[in-house]
């Protein structure tokens, strides 16, 4: 719930300006914003002037519809085929393949624009989530949305609808996968071990987890490893380490290892 006039905002950054993304998040409009018009009120979005954005996802209440506009204002932009009535939350993702344009609301498509364009992108101005931006704020078009915004989601290509609409049917339970267990036999060696004082994610090469964060790792056969660690970029020192569970809806039970990095 962002509250009366509350949004956030978003730093610029290359990793969010790409040429094929999808934007995603799930929304729950409430009701009107300060600005009903036929734009409404901001889900995501992020300025360039008064008349431009680069992307941005809006719902508005004039007649329930999501829309999404990708550059001006006017003429690079529609609305959702179907209503979505306050009071539910949706899931609504804005995709760019280089060609098309396309709107998915809960996993269906809802509308398409065909172009072929270079995607503008502002670098000194935020993205910002259920607000507009300054450039909006400024001549009394704060749009901010009377309502909540979960989950938002950036990538840097067009998912397609089925990986979308299995976003939106995994639903509170987020995106965590299950399978077959493969948990090794008891009493084996671990086959692998992180370095949680300086684990980066290959795939996403910006993050990492710094000394002072408190954090769980989520899996079985957890515990400190008597393993010599990388040099990178220092040695891991537990402050605490502890083993629990953490027991999600509908029953299901993860073992996690809570840790303190000193």
């Amino acid at each position: 719930m962002l509250g009366t006039n509350g949004y956030l905002e978003i730093a610029p950054s290359p990793s969010l300006a790409n040429q094929n993304f999808t934007w995603a998040a799930w929304a729950k409009p409430i009701g009107a914003g300060p600005n009903n018009d036929s734009t409404g009120s901001t889900v995501l979005e992020q300025d360039i002037d008064d008349y431009n954005v680069s992307v941005a996802i809006y719902w508005r209440s004039t007649d329930n519809r999501f829309v999404f506009i990708f550059g001006n204002t006017s003429s690079e932009a529609f609305a959702s085929t179907d209503t979505f009535a306050t009071g539910a939350f949706y899931h609504v993702a804005a995709t760019y393949d280089g060609n098309v344009f396309r709107l998915f609301v809960n996993g269906m498509a809802e509308g398409t624009f065909t172009e072929t364009k270079s995607m503008p992108y502002s670098s000194p101005n935020v993205w910002t989530i259920g607000s507009s931006g300054p450039a909006g704020i400024e001549v009394g078009y704060p749009r901010t949305l009377n309502g909540i915004v979960d989950e938002v989601q950036a990538f840097n290509r067009a998912l397609t609808q089925s990986e979308l609409h299995s976003i939106y049917n995994a639903g509170s339970a987020g995106e965590y996968k299950t399978g077959p267990s493969t948990e090794p036999p008891a009493g084996a060696a671990p086959s692998a071990s992180v370095n949680a004082a300086s684990y980066a994610n290959p795939a996403l090469p910006n993050s990492g987890i710094a000394q002072g964060s408190l954090f769980s790792i989520f899996g079985s056969k957890l515990g400190p490893s008597t393993s010599p660690a990388p040099a990178f970029p220092y040695p891991p020192r537990l402050a605490a380490c502890r083993s629990t569970s953490i027991r999600a809806p509908g029953s299901r039970q993860f073992p996690c290892l809570s840790v303190a990095l000193g």
